[in-house]
């Protein structure tokens, strides 16, 4: 992926383009945060210090902002899961 932002990068300079507004996105794939006790597939799972980590990795690549998606089984468990995000996941991805 690195190797790819860096290529739309050299683009816009050839362009000249390079000094507009220009915002890299990234999906996350799904997140669980915690141990779920239940089959979440190929999310990435577990303390939120191993979810920052992960996140931490699409930035280094040049990501500028990273779109979260979480599994749940339901909406209270949704909510929960962005609840704990926002406090224990979050600050840890802008260190």
């Amino acid at each position: 992926m690195a190797a790819s932002i860096a290529w739309l990068h050299e683009l816009r300079a050839s362009a000249g383009r390079a000094d507009e507004p220009f915002t890299v996105g990234g999906l996350s794939g799904p997140l669980y945060l915690g141990d779920a006790g239940w089959d979440t597939g190929r999310a990435v799972a577990g303390a939120p210090e191993r979810i920052a980590a992960y996140l931490r990795k699409l930035t280094a690549a040049g990501v500028d902002q990273v779109q979260v998606a979480f599994r749940s089984r339901d909406h209270h468990e949704l909510c929960d899961q962005i609840r704990a995000f926002g406090a224990e996941v979050a600050p840890l991805v802008s260190e």
